[in-house]
């Protein structure tokens, strides 16, 4: 395979106003997320203390054409990712989540071009409203979509529905098992309520699942503009972009 070229042709979405690609790489595995369980050891051993590693792996799978990263705002993931993009030499849209335990963490999204800035899970399920309205204000006032985060849709969106508060972007899991969603058609079901664009995340339920049991069923959704999905080596990547492909043509 000849990694210099682009191999994959990943569409893109207009949604308010950005140009979205279908498919993010999402950099849960780069930080050792714990929902991996024993793979978190690996992932870390592999990622947090070589983030040179990092840097290569997003270059290549970059090159093979995905054009989009869910970045977790880390201080050394962000500086590991923006040397990749400097290499790729390309634009690369760029979705953050501002982590709640690093003090830079908008900072250093903006630094990277961030166009969707997602307010963190633990914040948005706390249900406090004026926290959230006013972390919202304070990234648009930045020239930035701002986005939700949740990890508990089923509880978390009846609050908002309820309070009428809605972002620019929600991200939130989707996935054929309901893993870390309840109940799955109710959880659709809220999704389409709520009416805001869904960048889908769990798609894969932390490696229960293998892309082509649940993409097709994440993009079915008129609701779904992107999936991000962690990736920890090419061969994962290609398996992804593989049933990507089959799904847009």
């Amino acid at each position: 395979m000849n990694m210099d070229s682009n191999v994959y042709n990943i569409p893109t979405v207009k949604v308010k106003g950005l140009s979205i690609p279908r498919l993010l790489l999402g950099t849960s595995p780069f930080v050792a997320a714990g929902q991996f369980g024993l793979k978190s050891i690996r992932y870390y051993n592999m990622f947090v203390l070589n983030p040179k590693n990092i840097t290569e792996l997003t270059f290549k799978i970059l090159k093979l054409g995905v054009k989009g990263i869910q970045v977790l705002g880390y201080k050394f993931l962000c500086k590991a990712l923006k040397e990749a993009i400097r290499r790729f030499g390309e634009e690369v849209f760029i979705a953050g989540t501002i982590m709640p335990d690093e003090p830079d963490s908008f900072k250093l999204l903006l630094d990277l071009g961030c166009k969707i800035a997602f307010i963190h899970a633990m914040i948005v399920d706390s249900q406090s409203k004026h926290v959230i309205l006013d972390i919202a204000d304070f990234i648009r006032e930045h020239g930035v979509k701002a986005g939700f985060a949740t990890h508990t849709p089923l509880v978390t969106l009846k609050y908002l529905l309820r309070e009428n508060v809605k972002p620019d972007f929600l991200m939130a899991p989707l996935n054929p098992i309901g893993y870390m969603m309840g109940n799955v058609d109710s959880v659709i079901k809220l999704y389409e309520r709520y009416g805001v664009p869904l960048i889908a995340k769990k798609t894969l339920a932390a490696g229960r699942l293998k892309p082509r049991d649940s993409l097709p069923f994440v993009y079915k959704f008129k609701f779904v503009v992107s999936a991000a999905i962690g990736i920890a080596s090419v061969s994962e990547a290609l398996e992804v972009l593989e049933v990507v492909k089959k799904i847009f043509g």
